[in-house]
């Protein structure tokens, strides 16, 4: 049983169950590609209305030059808006695309 207990000072003010608590194991992710892929690395807390968050990618060539790769998100664009995209000076500029 989970309740939600608020206090002023040490009075307390009002009690509540806040409804379905899940408790879930938190994901084990590689630290470092360590042969030929790709790792997409996002937040692993929650987010809240207005918070900003980095998505990044990570490439593993394999001992090949990587010429170009293709990478699509997607996202509920109700929920979420695109903002901006980044790279390495090692690397040409990213050619994003918003739309199919």
């Amino acid at each position: 049983t989970v309740s939600l207990s608020l206090a002023y000072g040490s009075a307390p003010v009002a009690t509540d169950a806040p409804g379905g608590v899940f408790l879930a194991r938190s994901p084990v992710h590689p630290a470092a590609l360590t042969s030929a892929g790709m790792l997409v690395e996002t937040v692993a807390s929650p987010r809240f209305r207005f918070d900003t968050f980095s998505v990044t990618v990570r490439a593993h060539s394999g001992g090949f030059a990587i010429k170009t790769f293709s990478l699509r998100l997607n996202f509920d664009a109700e929920v979420l808006e695109y903002r901006s995209v980044s790279s390495s000076s090692l690397y040409g500029e990213p050619q994003p695309s918003t739309s199919d």
